[in-house]
């Protein structure tokens, strides 16, 4: 999950993003602004890893 308020956060997410699929990775990306709460929640208790963007 990141939110980003002025689109640096956002383009650390997209950098980390395209390193780790890259890399064969399965990335699921969540922007805290716009994202809907419940499947946010659903994927975080199916998560293996969290990186959380700031």
């Amino acid at each position: 999950p990141y939110i980003s308020m002025h689109g640096t956060t956002r383009e650390m997410v997209k950098y980390l993003v395209d390193a780790l699929t890259g890399k064969g990775v399965t990335v699921e990306q969540f922007n805290l602004a716009v994202t809907d709460i419940g499947k946010l929640a659903i994927a975080l208790v199916d998560a293996a890893t969290i990186v959380i963007g700031s």
